[in-house]
C-alpha cells in the first residue's frame, strides 16, 4: 500500500510538473503570438500610411477631365499599395495661346515588383515625370530618354548591381493639330478607329534598368485623331491574369477582343465591365497575381 501511494505521489508530481510546463509553453506562444500580431499591425499601419502618401502623390482622377471629358482609369493594386501608377499633365507652353487643355500628357505606368518595392518605384517615376514638365520637355519619345537617365542616376545603376526600372505608354494629345503623339517603353498603345483595332508596340527595352546600347533612343508614333478615336493604355496585370476553367492567363488577344467589343460603350459602362469581366474571370478562386492598370479615353 505505501508502494503504491508513493507511486501515484510521483506520478501526480510528473503530471503536475508537466501541465506546469505545458501551461509555460501556452504563455510563451500566446506571448509571441501577441508580439507577432503587435508587429503586424505596425507593418500593416505603416503600409496604409504609405498608401496614403502614395495616393497624395497620384494625380487627382476627376481632374483628367479637364482634358479628356469621356476617360476612365481602372486602377487595381495587388497590395494596399501598387507599383503601377498613371499619371497625366498639361503640356501647354506659356508662348502658344492654344485653348486651355487642349495639350496634354497622359501615361500608364508599370513598375519592377508591387507592393512596397514597387510603391517606392513609382513615387521615383513620379517625381521625376513631374521634373522633366517643368523643364518644358513635352515630347513622348524625349520625356522616356530623361526619365532613363533619371531612374539610372536616382538608383545610381552605373555602379551597382540595381536592374529596377519601369515599362509604360505615354501620349502627347495636341486637340488643336488633331494629332496624338506615342512613345513607350515596352508597353503599347491601343486604339480603335472605323471599328479597327490597332496595336502599336512600345520600344523593346525599359526605363531603367540593363543598358547595353550606347544611347537609349525611343521612337515616337503620329496618329491622326481627325475621326473619332478610342485610346488604351495598360500595364501588363489584366492580361496576365490567372483564371479560367484551366487556370490560365486572360492574355492580350483576349483583352484586345474585350476592348473591340466595349469601345463604343461609356467610359463608366467600360470600366464596370472590366471589372466584372476579372472577376468572373478569378471565378473566387484565384488570387490577383500583380497590379493592374487599364486607361481608356475617347477624343
Amino acid at each position: 500500500m505505501y508502494k503504491r501511494s508513493k507511486e501515484r505521489k510521483k506520478e501526480n508530481e510528473n503530471l503536475t510538473s508537466k501541465n506546469k510546463e505545458i501551461r509555460n509553453q501556452n504563455l510563451k506562444i500566446e506571448e509571441q503570438k501577441n508580439s507577432i500580431e503587435k508587429k503586424n499591425k505596425g507593418i500593416t499601419d505603416s503600409i496604409n500610411y504609405a498608401q496614403k502618401i502614395q495616393k497624395a502623390m497620384l494625380p487627382k482622377t476627376s481632374s483628367l477631365e479637364d482634358f479628356l471629358e469621356k476617360s476612365f482609369i481602372f486602377f487595381k493594386p495587388r497590395d494596399i499599395v501598387s507599383g503601377d501608377f498613371y499619371w497625366f499633365s498639361d503640356a501647354q507652353k506659356e508662348k502658344e495661346n492654344n485653348n486651355k487643355n487642349s495639350k496634354f500628357l497622359i501615361s500608364a505606368v508599370d513598375c519592377t515588383g508591387h507592393g512596397v518595392p514597387g510603391a517606392f518605384m513609382s513615387m521615383i517615376g513620379l517625381n521625376l515625370l513631374n521634373q522633366i514638365v517643368a523643364k518644358k520637355i513635352f515630347e513622348p519619345d524625349k520625356i522616356l530618354k530623361e526619365l532613363h537617365e533619371g531612374v539610372k542616376t536616382s538608383l545610381q545603376q552605373n555602379r551597382t548591381n540595381n536592374r529596377d526600372g519601369m515599362d509604360m505608354s505615354l501620349c502627347l494629345v495636341d486637340k488643336e493639330k488633331k494629332t496624338l503623339i506615342f512613345s513607350g517603353a515596352k508597353n503599347p498603345l491601343v486604339y480603335i478607329q472605323d471599328e479597327k483595332i490597332y496595336r502599336i508596340r512600345g520600344d523593346k527595352f525599359a526605363i531603367g534598368g540593363f543598358q547595353k546600347e550606347k544611347d537609349r533612343i525611343f521612337k515616337k508614333h503620329i496618329i491622326n485623331i481627325e475621326k473619332e478615336t478610342t485610346f488604351y493604355i495598360f500595364s501588363d496585370g489584366f492580361p496576365d491574369q490567372i483564371g479560367g476553367e484551366k487556370r490560365r492567363k486572360f492574355l492580350i488577344k483576349r483583352f484586345l477582343e474585350l476592348l473591340l467589343k466595349i469601345h463604343k460603350k461609356d467610359m463608366d459602362e467600360q470600366k464596370e465591365i472590366l471589372n466584372n469581366v476579372l472577376k468572373k474571370w478569378m471565378r473566387d478562386k484565384y488570387r490577383q497575381v500583380d497590379d493592374i492598370l487599364v486607361i481608356g479615353f475617347k477624343i
